[in-house]
């Protein structure tokens, strides 16, 4: 009956992994990111559109956590034995973020 016995190589291993500490830093970079930008926003929105450069240092800021915050998460996916929930979620975040304060960017030079 040693046919049907599976060896414990054989096949996917679902023990469960710890999670990536670049990944959880990631996606904590990702939130600070995004609570400057809505304070930002919200700041911006309140004076009618016509904040000052704190403001827009608020924005950059932001970027710049965004850009930390992608290095945590390459990082993270460069880890071996941990679970990579934290990076992909970090790397969405930052990501998305950084490429709408990039767009945001550029449409206020338009």
């Amino acid at each position: 009956m040693d046919f049907f016995r599976r060896r414990e190589s054989a096949g996917p291993d679902f023990n469960r992994k710890a999670p990536s500490k670049n990944g959880i830093f990631s996606c904590a970079f990702g939130i600070a990111a995004l609570t400057v930008f809505a304070v930002a926003s919200a700041i911006s929105a309140g004076m009618g559109g016509n904040a000052a450069e704190p403001v827009g240092l608020m924005g950059i800021s932001s970027a710049m956590l965004c850009v930390v915050g992608l290095a945590f998460a390459g990082d993270g996916m460069r880890e071996r034995e941990v679970g990579y929930l934290f990076p992909v979620i970090g790397f969405v975040i930052n990501g998305l973020l950084l490429v709408y304060l990039f767009w945001l960017y550029i449409y206020g030079l338009i």
